[in-house]
């Protein structure tokens, strides 16, 4: 009695190449790194060939804090985080979990997760379990 239909996916993705309305690109690394001595330290880096459309950015990870020592007590430092796109800061932040967006220009753009500790006397702050996924959306 209904009429057959074209399932939506057949009639649709018959119809679009590939990478035409989203290029994804992913990065994930499992082992631990340690903050340097009050330097930026990138933690996950991914490239992207931007055709100038907005990018979506979104970051996860774990890390654990640093301990240094304030007279005689023991002091937790807590590491920082930034994004940066090239040689651009884009956002600073508490943790390495967040999620951006912006429409860069076209080319060639490397995106980069940093981490910072200030001096610890016992040991220094790790991240681990790092990914960034990068997506240029085109329609």
């Amino acid at each position: 009695p209904y009429p057959t239909l074209f399932p939506y996916t057949t009639l649709f993705r018959s119809q679009i190449a590939g990478q035409a309305v989203t290029i994804p690109t992913s990065a994930y690394t499992d082992a631990p790194i340690s903050a340097a001595n009050s330097a930026w330290v990138t933690i996950q880096a991914v490239a992207v060939n931007s055709s100038g459309n907005p990018i979506y950015i979104s970051t996860s990870g774990q890390y654990t804090t640093g301990l240094t020592l304030s007279g005689e007590n023991d002091v937790i430092v807590y590491p920082r985080f930034r994004l940066v796109r090239d040689a651009t800061v884009l956002s600073d932040l508490n943790v390495p979990i967040f999620c951006y967006g912006e429409t860069p220009g076209a080319g060639w753009h490397t995106y980069y997760i940093q981490m910072f500790s200030n001096p610890c006397y016992w040991y220094y702050p790790t991240a681990s379990k790092r990914s960034m996924f990068v997506i240029e959306t085109k329609r």
